[in-house]
């Protein structure tokens, strides 16, 4: 494993984005012909400590544009994926109110290009985790793909 160093992203609304450890994976195979074949792939890994806060920070603004009647805004922390499933859920009142309920969004996994979280709410028989998955585009951003 080689470190390149930290790099540092700015998403546009400021927040600032730190990943520190760079995986860099090679594979070099040959033909029965003596013709060698090779890929490499540097993975940018995140850890748990520094994709907490910015996933907690997306879901923050997420569900503020939400709570202000403002699903367009919303959607913009979503997976372009995503966004038209979410676009149609969201004219759903008790869907919203789901979502605004969730007190805490905690990260159980993360790698190069997926986080899967869970969306810890109090319910009247205890305190329940719903899967939520933020996925990371190439340009480091941190998007909702699903919950």
């Amino acid at each position: 494993m080689e470190d390149f160093g930290a790099l540092n992203m700015t998403r546009s609304n400021n927040m600032k984005i730190k990943l520190a450890v760079v995986l860099l994976l090679s594979i070099f195979i040959s033909s029965i012909h003596g013709v060698a074949y090779g890929a490499e792939d540097r993975s940018i890994i995140p850890s748990k400590e520094e994709v907490q806060p910015i996933l907690q920070a997306i879901w923050k603004e997420m569900t503020t544009a939400l709570a202000k009647g403002d699903i367009e805004k919303a959607l913009t922390y979503f997976a372009d994926a995503s966004k038209d499933r979410y676009r149609r859920e969201f004219t759903n009142p008790e869907s919203i109110k789901s979502i605004l309920s969730v007190k805490e969004i905690k990260l159980y996994s993360v790698d190069e290009r997926l986080a899967n979280c869970g969306a810890i709410r109090i319910e009247a028989g205890g305190t329940y985790s719903y899967p939520v998955t933020f996925v990371r585009y190439e340009n480091g951003i941190w998007n909702i793909l699903g919950f």
